[in-house]
């Protein structure tokens, strides 16, 4: 019986930074002996689109692997396996305090299903996940019920998605005499509970198709993408068993509540047309897709299901636009019955220090932010990299300003709260910045600056960001002086509240622009309208950061990649509330979540004197993954020893 209930643990989320991906190549064979010249090429297809997006670590299982794989860019691992399905042979990473431990299932060739394969090298794969994890010298713990990788899925918040097929499977968890189904489910549920530190189990119904080798992984039927979103597969079929299957775990998806206690929201994506030369066992699932490090990669079975490829990469696309999705065709793999996810296994990349992330960005992404920012004519070579890249977003090197507003005009508060407003729910990299402020100086009425803001991006601004821009452009007008007579009373108000200069209980420069934002929120004039129009606390921050005050707007960039510390998140959250509470003498939630990602950005922070480090360099990191879609992580060595 694993003790992993005793410590806190958790399955990472597949869409956290990856710090390789393990895949173990097989005997690439046909059924006639010959080599399997499809199946090789569509495996060196699939690796070469991961690592587009992170490293490959190939189990070499007879030193043959460079021939099969020529790409000598890959790392190979030594270890003695048999088939390609590294998803459910490979141990389970586990992320806690004390950094990553690897989770070995008993592995039981799916409850000895008829279609497993019975050559006897096939053994080797039950020892492969205790083995590998012994060789990397991590922890290991082996649960009490029998179950693979692909059986469950994890939303790195403490709840599992599973199915009643596949592991209440006699073959895989045979009860014991006298058990009842409900007291067999009850058992294994509390084993994968004390295993993975899961705090719910979500029972889907799984497959009744005696052909799935799999019993029914969860992984071919239904997938978390972010917390509370699953995305599931409908069948093609009108009828039948499989149509009846579908029904039945769509049914305990929308009856179901995670470990937060929230209603999952549902996406359902349309599966392919069964083709008449797919085998029986043939998996047509496109939620068999990989999260690699801003990357997704998802089958695609072309012919007559070209639209239905294009259909299920559109949808996905729509629903995670910050990754990039790619469709490759896996069809020989699937004959053999699984997919993209089930031929990889995933290893979580655990950044804990602001060191390891600066040197992340700055390394994995030298040459695009050299493209991107050093001039044609590299008279900026000498400068360090790290020093010109956050110069081109802090004017310059962050001039020093008073905390009250200074001969701050009307034009430059107006620049700020527009390009505060253009930053909403977009790419900056597709905003024309430079044309905007030029837009706003030109002056003109309201039609002809409508049309200058709507040229200033790609497919022009939603009316109601216009509309924002032009209310803040007649509020100014009616109010001359508004730094003066607006800003400077909210700012004077809030510093001058009791405790803020306690050292014991003081604020850093980032907390007190991000509390000073809510209060300006709040802030009425004397008909009772808001005076921060059309701003909620995201966009007041980043209005307050564009005056120049040290301020840290938590986008959509930031949240995702400040959600890889967990453990400090909560502890800024703690400290979000207790701020909230005795600033504000109220509970709101999302203020609440929004201060806390800026106290999490100021503990990164390199030092007391340049408080936008941080936000700077992780908006960066976000910023040239929005706008290249490619998130490359190239780390060194396997590091296992870092904490959570």
């Amino acid at each position: 019986m694993t003790k992993n209930s005793k410590i806190n643990i958790r399955i990472p989320a597949e869409w956290e930074l990856q710090r390789t991906i393990f895949m173990a190549p097989g005997n690439p064979k046909a059924d006639n002996g010959k080599p399997n010249e499809n199946l090789e090429f569509q495996y060196k297809r699939i690796c070469k689109e991961i690592s587009r997006f992170g490293a490959i670590t190939l189990l070499d299982s007879k030193n043959n692997l460079k021939e099969f794989i020529h790409n000598d860019g890959y790392t190979y691992f030594p270890n003695k396996h048999f088939d390609i399905w590294a998803r459910d042979a490979v141990f389970i990473p586990l992320i806690s305090s004390k950094g990553v431990s690897a989770l070995a299932p008993r592995y039981t060739f799916y409850g000895r299903h008829p279609l497993a394969s019975t050559d006897p090298e096939a053994a080797d794969d039950e020892r492969l996940a205790e083995g590998m994890a012994k060789k990397l010298e991590l922890p290991v713990s082996i649960p009490a019920p029998a179950f693979e990788g692909g059986s469950i899925d994890s939303d790195g918040e403490g709840t599992l998605l599973t199915t009643e097929t596949c592991l209440l499977d006699p073959n895989r968890n045979p009860p014991t005499a006298g058990e009842s189904p409900e007291v067999l489910k009850a058992r294994i549920e509390a084993g994968l509970k004390a295993a993975t530190g899961a705090r719910t189990v979500i029972w889907l119904y799984g497959s009744s198709s005696s052909h799935d080798i799999t019993r029914g992984h969860v992984d071919a039927i239904a997938r978390f993408i972010r917390p509370g979103v699953v995305v599931i597969q409908k069948p093609d079929e009108a009828n039948g068993p499989i149509r009846e299957d579908y029904e039945k775990n769509l049914t305990a998806l929308l009856d179901a509540t995670d470990a937060s206690g929230r209603k999952l929201q549902i996406e359902i994506i349309h599966g392919p047309q069964r083709a008449p030369e797919w085998p029986d066992e043939f998996c047509d699932s496109y939620v068999n897709f990989l999260f690699v490090n801003g990357g997704l990669i998802m089958p695609a079975f072309g012919n007559d299901n070209k639209k239905c490829d294009a259909a299920a990469a559109s949808k996905l696309q729509s629903l995670l636009p910050e990754y990039e999705v790619v469709s490759v065709n896996a069809n020989a793999i699937c004959e053999l019955g699984g997919g993209i996810h089930c031929i990889t296994s995933n290893f979580p990349h655990v950044p804990v220090t602001y060191d390891e992330i600066r040197a992340i960005t700055f390394n994995a992404f030298a040459r695009k932010i050299r493209e991107k920012y050093l001039t044609d004519d590299n008279t900026s070579v000498g400068q360090p990299l790290e020093d010109k890249v956050i110069a081109q977003f802090t004017r310059n090197g962050q001039e020093e300003r008073p905390w009250l507003p200074k001969a701050i005009d009307n034009d430059e508060v107006l620049i700020a709260a527009v390009l505060a407003i253009a930053s909403k729910q977009r790419k900056w990299s597709d905003v024309d910045s430079k044309g905007l402020v030029e837009a706003i100086e030109s002056g003109g009425d309201d039609e002809i600056l409508r049309v200058c803001l709507k040229d200033c991006i790609p497919g022009g601004f939603p009316e109601q960001d216009v509309a924002a821009m032009l209310t803040w452009r007649r509020a100014l007008e009616a109010c001359p002086r508004f730094a003066e007579t607006v800003l400077a009373p909210i700012v004077s108000e809030f510093l001058n509240l009791p405790g803020l200069e306690d050292h014991e209980r003081g604020l850093s420069d980032v907390e007190k622009t991000a509390l000073m934002a809510a209060r300006f929120v709040d802030a009425k004039d004397g008909l009772n309208k808001k005076i921060a129009s059309h701003m909620g606390f995201t966009l007041a921050s980043e209005f307050f950061r564009n005056l120049g005050r040290p301020g840290f707007k938590p986008d959509i960039h930031i949240k995702a990649l400040l959600g890889l510390w967990a453990p400090e998140y909560l502890k800024a959250m703690k400290r979000a509330t207790l701020l909230e509470s005795r600033y504000f003498k109220s509970k709101n939630a999302e203020r609440q979540r929004l201060l806390a990602y800026c106290i999490l950005a100021d503990w990164f922070t390199a030092n007391e004197k340049d408080k936008m480090r941080a936000d700077q360099i992780i908006w960066l990191y976000g910023s040239v993954t929005a706008s290249d879609t490619v998130f490359r992580i190239c780390p060194p060595a396997l590091d296992t020893k870092g904490g959570a």
